[in-house]
């Protein structure tokens, strides 16, 4: 799963151009569906039923493998 460490908003895309759809905060988690393999700076995560995208970035997320 991908836990959320600050805010950090969810967006239907990779990258700041896509439309926000969400907003993460503080030890939300969200099931973690991979790294684009495009752009490793993107988590893939499922958000209300379908595919979304979260920063990578360490300042935002961190990805916990169990």
């Amino acid at each position: 799963y991908d836990l959320v460490e600050g805010s950090v908003n969810i967006r239907n895309g990779r990258g700041v151009a896509y439309d926000k759809i969400g907003l993460a905060h503080d030890g939300d988690k969200f099931p973690y569906q991979g790294t684009d393999e495009a752009d490793d700076c993107w988590y893939m995560i499922e958000f209300e039923d379908m595919t979304a995208f979260i920063s990578s970035n360490p300042k935002y997320t961190k990805l916990v493998l169990e």
